[in-house]
């Protein structure tokens, strides 16, 4: 009998049991339990979502949906329009997710008074207002202090208060997107954000972007915002070593930042080896120079041993550095031979490919149990005797 088959085939007290201990959903329930009222208000109770899978009149039940959202917020999405019209209904499901707002109903979102309610639980309800609401002080200062994001659904006139632009910025850099182009070319503004987040160094006016002082300040916590730098900071030394030598966690992993730096930097070999060692396949990337350098191909393999395929020519072909390749990285083993077959041919370099291979090492495995088996059994012909001894000695 299929699973399907299996759910169908359940009573009501049945479906009561496994949905009490949330082990099924009504999704495979026959119509009878899915216009049971109890067994559907006992499933939404769980999974609000189950609401979908209720009868068209259990939908209509103002209870059971009001229970569905109070559970899951984006259930409101299975109700019947004069349900998600009902403004305790919205309100609860937007409470339980502020997601919710997107299937209010548009007579709902019409009056004021549930509007600023609702900009209080999820300021960006603003999207789905008119513009007599967005132009609404009241409404609007709510929605902003809830979220900062709501600015970019505010009218020009409040995109350009400085006050108000200042006070979004400071606590959520990116809205600086949505400030008007005079306050992006204000530095108080624009310090603010780029310090509260890195990357909204984008959003600035250009000649932000070409301030060193202000940009190396950003990419020395967001290493990765030096993408949005003006060009000849790019290839700014002192720039690119503050970025690639960013916080990882802020944006700043080095590999990420090598991406933007300019291409006369990228041959540097103390900005290379940063790079590599975040992500040694940027190897690929390095000049002729830098892939035929034995440290820094080296330190590329020690992060990923498939870097070994961009290392320089000469390198390749040097058994030297095959040998101590494979002991920086032992898991080149499995294919140093298809990439440098030449090399490998030296005696030297099978002596240690035979070392670090799996045969080799399951052989010194059994090697050392064969070895400890008899170093057991010695002890035990040591104890053995003594054990003789001391009977013989104990004898009158």
């Amino acid at each position: 009998m299929s699973l399907v088959a299996a759910d169908e085939c359940l009573d009501r007290n049945e479906w009561l049991a496994k949905i009490c201990r949330r082990l099924w959903s009504l999704s495979n329930a026959l119509p009878e339990i899915r216009s049971d009222r109890k067994v559907v208000l006992e499933a939404v109770m769980r999974f609000g979502s189950d609401l979908q899978y209720a009868s068209h009149e259990l939908r209509n039940d103002r209870e059971i949906v009001l229970v569905a959202v109070e559970q899951d917020g984006l259930a409101l999405k299975y109700a019947p329009l004069d349900l998600r019209a009902d403004r305790e209904i919205a309100l609860t499901a937007m409470k339980s997710d502020k997601g919710a707002v997107k299937f209010v109903a548009p007579d709902l979102l019409a009056r004021r008074g549930f509007v600023l309610e609702a900009v209080k639980l999820n300021g960006l309800t603003l999207e789905y207002t008119g513009a007599d609401f967005r132009a609404d002080r009241e409404i609007l200062f709510a929605a902003i202090n809830e979220n900062a994001e709501a600015l970019q659904y505010a009218p020009p006139n409040i995109r350009a208060n400085r006050g108000i632009v200042l006070k979004c910025v400071t606590g959520a850099g990116w809205t600086l997107e949505f400030a008007s182009t005079k306050l992006r070319a204000d530095r108080e503004i624009v310090a603010a954000a780029v310090m509260q987040w890195g990357w909204a160094l984008e959003f600035a006016a250009p000649e932000f972007r070409a301030d060193k002082k202000l940009v190396l300040e950003v990419v020395r916590r967001c290493g990765g915002a030096i993408q949005y730098a003006a060009p000849t900071l790019q290839a700014d030394r002192e720039v690119a070593w503050a970025a690639m030598n960013a916080p990882v966690m802020s944006g700043g992993a080095a590999d990420f930042a090598f991406n933007w730096i300019s291409d006369e930097l990228c041959a540097d070999r103390e900005i290379a080896l940063i790079a590599i060692k975040h992500d040694g396949m940027w190897l690929e990337h390095l000049t002729p120079e830098l892939r035929n350098d034995r440290k820094v191909a080296m330190e590329a393999i020690k992060q990923n041993g498939r870097a070994l395929e961009f290392a320089g020519p000469v390198l390749l072909e040097d058994p030297g550095f095959i040998v101590d390749a494979i002991k920086q990285n032992p898991a080149i083993v499995e294919f140093v031979e298809e990439i440098a077959s030449g090399a490998c041919c030296e005696s030297g370099v099978q002596e240690v490919l035979w070392e670090y291979s799996d045969d080799a090492k399951a052989m010194r495995k059994e090697e050392a149990r064969i070895s400890d088996l008899m170093a057991r059994e010695t002890y035990k012909g040591e104890e053995l005797s003594a054990m003789g001894s001391g009977r013989r000695m104990a004898s009158p």
